[in-house]
Parts: C-alpha cells; sequence; structure tokens
C-alpha cells in the first residue's frame, strides 16, 4: 500500500508500538516523516516525537539516521476510532 501525508500508521520499534500521522510522502510514498506523541527505541537511542522513514526493496522500513529497521503498518478508519 502505498503511504501518503495525511494517513495514519502503527510504528514499532524495539517492542513498543506508537500511533502516527504521516506528515511527508514522496510522489512514490516509499520515503516518509511521521510524527507522533512519545518516544520511540531506535537504533541506541529515541526519536521523539518524529520519524524520517525510508521503504526498502523488498517492503521493510528503516528508520533514515541510525539506519534502524521499524514495523510500519497502515491503519484503517475503524482502527482508528477503536484506537481512541
Amino acid at each position: 500500500m502505498k503511504l501518503q501525508r495525511g494517513d495514519f500508521v502503527r510504528v514499532t520499534s524495539a517492542g513498543v508500538t506508537l500511533r502516527a500521522f504521516v506528515a511527508l510522502a514522496s510522489e512514490n510514498g516509499r520515503s516518509i516523516a511521521v510524527l507522533y506523541d512519545g518516544a520511540l527505541p531506535v537504533g541506541d537511542g529515541y526519536a521523539l516525537g518524529m520519524l524520517p522513514l525510508l521503504q526498502e526493496e523488498d517492503g521493510t522500513w528503516r528508520e533514515i539516521v541510525r539506519n534502524s529497521r521499524v514495523v510500519v503498518e497502515p491503519l484503517t478508519r475503524e482502527q482508528l476510532r477503536e484506537d481512541e
């Protein structure tokens, strides 16, 4: 699924999952920046509030600054309502 600006996603890294908003997206949807509330463990540190991500050829996602793998799952409207 191609992600676009305005989409909501779940981002998981090191066992921590947060709901995030796609604030920026490239035309092909493979490079995005997400915004969220909280701290997400990434690599040897934490990302606070914003995370730039790049999708690999195999569909996996990497955080750009620390080159750490993360899991990105698109959220449907129904899932957004359930999360509230």
